[in-house]
């Protein structure tokens, strides 16, 4: 997910934008406390120490539980975002998460 900072000042959501023509379902927001420095603003040490940054949004639970998920992350680095989101995932009760990434 893109904080609302981020996409204020990229004013587009490149992944959202990719699958604009397919059936999707945004189930993860960025909690408040990750927005204050950016993930390209950060070193690796920085990003593989980070806390849990997401949090399931609440009236898209029912849709993980039983459920195979697709995470689409716009750029690998270090592979927190993906080991965090699919660690909530799997958490909600998602049956298994694949990640697909579109740049490294």
């Amino acid at each position: 997910p893109v904080s609302q900072g981020t996409l204020a000042t990229r004013g587009f959501n490149q992944v959202t934008g990719l699958l604009d023509r397919t059936h999707y379902h945004e189930v993860l927001k960025v909690t408040q406390d990750q927005k204050l420095i950016r993930q390209s603003e950060k070193n690796r040490r920085q990003r593989l120490d980070l806390i849990q940054p997401f949090e399931l949004l609440k009236l898209q639970k029912n849709l993980i539980k039983d459920t195979p998920v697709l995470i689409v992350d716009d750029v690998y680095t270090t592979g927190t975002t993906i080991r965090h989101a699919a660690a909530l995932l799997y958490q909600a009760g998602a049956t298994d998460v694949k990640g697909l990434t579109l740049a490294r």
